[in-house]
């Protein structure tokens, strides 16, 4: 069985419209070749991709960091050593503590961090190793995957830094429904039922998702994942 007949396999039970993410991890895993998976929030990119690296067996070689404007190049490269800044006055990381020392790294919204972090990373991923004056630390990282609701041509908008760090990201998927469809919506709450169980009233999805349909072909776009506590709570009042 390859990559994408595995992946498919752990996402279809759980997920809708599986075949496109399911390619591009495949390709990246099986090819090393960094991926973004892009796109409006609340289509599960993280639940998919955490999902895959559990199912694949790879948690234990798995890094997983969030970025926000408050990170910083120390908290990227593991900590800054304090003993080693008040003792002798020279600036180091824990490295080992870091995405560097694991074969995966999963990045939500890197394109949040300040354009400092994106221009250290882009370095670090160019000579595959940290370079920090005598400090150096050889890159295991051989897969970035980057989550975030930014798209690429947005991203590079950011700056020299952000444009540069996108095109070591060779794999990019734009991650949203092929339609929002009454019977897409209904799809995605036969997977949610059969996961959560319980009682359903008759026809209550088929009701929920015509309901949910229409309020995005009307222009208020319901995300799945808000389609999924709708439907949660409806179940729980039941």
């Amino acid at each position: 069985m390859n990559f994408f007949q595995k992946i498919s396999g752990i996402l279809a039970p759980m997920f809708i419209f599986v075949e496109e993410i399911a390619r591009i991890l495949s390709l990246g895993f099986a090819g090393k070749k960094n991926i973004i998976v892009f796109g409006p929030g609340g289509h599960g990119k993280s639940e998919m991709v955490q999902a895959v690296i559990d199912g694949l067996n790879l948690s234990e070689d798995a890094f997983f960091q969030f970025f926000g404007e408050g990170m910083d190049e120390s908290q990227l490269f593991g900590g800054l050593n304090f003993k080693k800044l008040e003792e002798e006055k020279v600036l180091e990381y824990y490295p080992e503590k870091s995405f560097l020392n694991y074969r995966i790294a999963v990045f939500e919204e890197l394109f949040d961090a300040p354009a400092s972090v994106l221009l250290a990373l882009k370095d670090v991923l160019t000579a595959r190793e940290l370079r920090n004056g005598a400090q150096r630390f050889k890159m295991r990282t051989e897969l970035i995957i980057c989550l975030t609701n930014k798209e690429p041509a947005e991203i590079s908008e950011l700056g020299p830094a952000a444009h540069a760090l996108v095109e070591r990201f060779p794999l990019q998927l734009n991650l949203k429904w092929k339609d929002y469809s009454a019977k897409s919506y209904l799809q995605l709450f036969e997977k949610v039922a059969g996961r959560l169980g319980g009682p359903v009233l008759n026809g209550f999805k088929a009701v929920l998702a015509e309901i949910l349909a229409k309020a995005t072909a009307e222009g208020n776009f319901v995300s799945p994942r808000t389609a999924v506590h709708a439907f949660q709570v409806c179940q729980a009042s039941a």
